[in-house]
């Protein structure tokens, strides 16, 4: 493992680790270029090895107004706590980021990894994302009154450990 960091800074840091290590064995064995569904699976397959629980195509409900308007897929979710999104993309776009936040926030989720297949190095498309919610003290604690996010890469997240930010 990395340098150790607050919890309050790097939620589930252990466990995004493992997430992330599991991923990159996935992408030396099969390189870029297949559709997500391969990656899918192989990534199921090393983590379960693993020994961790993973669900598949896991679904939740989207709500408005304390209404449930609809549901929101996740592609995976490891130990019931991170949120994974899988793409075979040239490049991500904001559009893949706002799809995992609005995840993170439909699921209750503090931790999600989005992770792009289709690059020479799998670093160069994984992207770590925190749903920071603020919980008001009033007669619905569990309603979000705040949101924000963090997202920054693992060559970015490497810089700022190794001091060359």
């Amino acid at each position: 493992m990395s340098q150790a960091f607050p919890e309050r800074e790097y939620p589930l840091q252990g466990l995004t680790e493992e997430v992330i290590a599991a991923a990159i064995e996935v992408h030396r064995q099969l390189g870029p270029g297949f559709v997500e569904k391969i990656y899918e699976n192989a990534l199921v397959l090393e983590l379960q090895t693993q020994g961790h629980q993973v669900e598949r195509q896991v679904t939740v409900d989207v709500s408005y107004r304390g209404q449930t308007v609809g549901q929101h897929p996740i592609d995976l979710l490891v130990d019931s706590e991170i949120v994974v999104e899988l793409k075979s993309v040239e490049a991500l776009a904001a559009a893949h980021k706002a799809q995992l936040r609005s995840a993170l926030k439909a699921a209750g989720k503090r931790v999600g990894l989005l992770m792009n297949f289709n690059r020479a190095t799998l670093k160069d498309g994984l992207r770590r994302v925190i749903n920071r919610v603020r919980r008001a003290n009033v007669a619905s604690p569990a309603m979000p009154v705040g949101y924000c996010d963090l997202c920054v890469s693992v060559s970015q997240q490497e810089r700022l450990v190794n001091g060359r930010a």
